[in-house]
């Protein structure tokens, strides 16, 4: 009748390592977006300095400079290839936010 938790108690150690994983794992990744985001926006900065003269330098910039910020552990899962379209989708999604809402008021 209750042998779910004879396996339960087998198991807890497992359990309690993947659950603890996986909140570290969520921490680290809004950690790293946020990080991301930050980068953009001081590639826009270095742009108005004449410093980045273009997307694709400032694309650049933020993708090199970001992914040395990854923990070791998640860079084992993501290639430099797969950042890179990480980076792209988040400038995709700060892009939409500022042509969409009123940044005036």
């Amino acid at each position: 009748m209750f042998e779910w938790l004879a396996e339960i108690q087998a198991w807890w150690g497992l359990i309690g390592l993947l659950v603890i994983f996986s909140i570290k794992a969520v921490l680290d990744w809004e950690g790293t977006v946020k990080r991301i985001r930050e980068l953009i926006f001081l590639a826009e900065e270095l742009a108005r300095k004449q410093v980045l003269k273009t997307g694709k330098e400032k694309f650049e910039w933020v993708k090199n400079n970001g992914y040395s910020y990854l923990p070791s552990w998640l860079r084992l899962f993501i290639s430099e290839a797969l950042y890179a379209k990480i980076v792209q989708e988040i400038f995709d999604k700060i892009k939409e936010w500022a042509e969409n809402d009123d940044l005036t008021s």
